[in-house]
């Protein structure tokens, strides 16, 4: 859907270049190490007998990780039918009453600092940081759990801390996968490296990011897990500054280029961004405090600079039609498992594009009547009554993500508990001219909007090969 600039002004590409060469300051995930005090060297669980027993991290036995490891619960998939999967997952758990740990994130000397400077490297949330205790879990030998996403818990939730405890095992590395980008978390290599034998690891990732445990091959993995929550009753966490106090984002530094320059922004009146994260439902198209990494750096950038801008969802026609012309902006969530049938993707497209949408043209029209065996639907319903939908030209910066129809609009597995907050992939569209201005060409292009080819198509203002 990238389209391109026109000839001599490269100002969007290098928007999106400044964008791309500063992927490694907004990394979707951090990781290090926790040298442990006295206190917090000591593991409490529950038996499933009821009685109760405590290891010492750093010198614990075999017999010691196998009694851990017997104590615990199996922990798998939950597939269509709520049959438990072990094709999926197979590890043992502990739920968060049954054993304790006097390790406590937020109390723990820097390090709830040290996790937030890792995950908003160029902008602190502006509330504090909950760590909220969730399992612990034990990967013995031939242990593993396939890619998955974490199911969001609550609107606030936006990550997790995993920390590795020591326990002597080899394989079982945790893989983050995110847009494009692999991140290979080897705890057990980290914990060779450390001072202390008394030491654990740990990585924290946001709860978009794709993530595996490879296979064990010996001994047991033992992590315990927290839920990362966006906390207003806390303190807002103290980020590290980069490197040099003075260094401005190149992004910052590119959009100000065109924002002081009245004849780019007349090239150039609205542009796209597609964010780099997925968001929870309740935090769709509202509630944006809770933006991560470089989507919170784009809005703050955007902000700096004056820039107006707006949230929407990007709804195409439905996955297997590439022939519609348009895709839909709108705030208007759409859940697809309302709407499988063949009358809401035939008739309803005001039911998307309503109040406060637009249409955005990605290909010529006259490619739909090409091929009309694949004819749009939507295009059929838009050439009834055009003037009931707007338009607006987007140019993309960065890629966006399409939510389809024909399918419930979320991207969760759903592990273990049932989704509640459903994610949902977000673009920002940025105006950068004067309201007034805007409005004139409106005007101006809707008086000529229903010009007709010699062929018969409709040539649409708004839709031709340049947008």
């Amino acid at each position: 859907m990238f389209l391109p600039n026109k000839k001599g002004d490269d100002s969007i590409e290098q928007l999106r270049n400044a964008l791309g060469s500063m992927d490694h300051l907004h990394e979707p995930w951090t990781s290090g190490v926790i040298t442990l005090s006295e206190p917090e060297k000591k593991l409490f669980y529950e038996r499933q007998d009821g009685s109760s027993t405590s290891l010492k991290l750093g010198s614990t036995t075999v017999a010691q990780a196998d009694d851990l490891s017997n104590t615990c619960q199996p922990t798998t998939c939950l597939n269509h039918e709520d049959v438990l999967d072990e094709t999926c997952r197979k590890a043992g758990k502990l739920d968060a009453g049954k054993f304790a740990w006097l390790f406590s994130p937020s109390d723990s000397g820097g390090f709830s600092r040290e996790v937030a400077s890792g995950l908003f490297p160029w902008k602190a949330p502006n509330r504090g940081i909950r760590f909220e205790l969730y399992k612990l879990n034990v990967y013995g030998e031939g242990s593993f759990f396939k890619a998955h996403q974490d199911t969001p818990r609550s609107e606030d939730m936006f990550g997790s801390l995993v920390v590795l405890l020591p326990f002597a095992h080899e394989g079982g590395s945790l893989l983050l996968r995110h847009r494009g980008r692999e991140f290979e978390f080897n705890g057990q290599a980290l914990l060779r490296d450390a001072p202390s034998t008394a030491s654990a690891a740990y990585v924290a990732f946001f709860s978009d990011v794709e993530h595996e445990v490879a296979r064990v091959t010996s001994g047991h993995r033992v992590t315990v897990t927290f839920n990362l929550y966006f906390d207003a009753n806390k303190s807002a966490p103290v980020i590290q500054a980069p490197a040099d106090p003075q260094l401005e984002h190149p992004f910052k530094t590119a959009l100000n280029t065109i924002v002081n320059n009245p004849a780019l922004k007349l090239a150039h009146p609205f542009i796209g961004f597609g964010l780099e994260h997925a968001y929870p439902f309740k935090s769709a198209v509202g509630g944006f405090a809770k933006l991560q990494g470089s989507d919170a750096t784009l809005v703050k950038t955007l902000g700096e600079l004056h820039v107006q801008y707006h949230f929407f969802l990007l709804y195409r026609e439905y996955k297997d039609n590439l022939f519609c012309p348009f895709r839909v902006l709108t705030t208007n969530i759409v859940d697809g498992e309302e709407f499988y049938d063949e009358d809401y993707t035939t008739n309803k497209l005001e039911v998307v594009a309503g109040e406060g949408a637009f249409l955005v043209w990605n290909m010529d029209p006259k490619e739909v009547v090409k091929n009309p065996s694949r004819r749009s639907r939507w295009y059929e319903r838009y050439k009834e009554n055009k003037k009931q939908y707007k338009r607006m030209k987007v140019e993309w910066v960065t890629e966006p993500s399409e939510e389809f129809l024909n399918r419930s609009a979320t991207i969760a597995n759903g592990i273990e508990d049932c989704l509640e907050y459903q994610y949902h992939q977000i673009c920002v569209v940025a105006t950068l001219l004067p309201k007034e201005l805007l409005e004139k060409q409106d005007t101006s292009k809707s008086s000529d909007d229903d010009t007709t080819d010699k062929d018969g198509t409709d040539e649409e203002m708004d839709g031709d090969k340049d947008n």
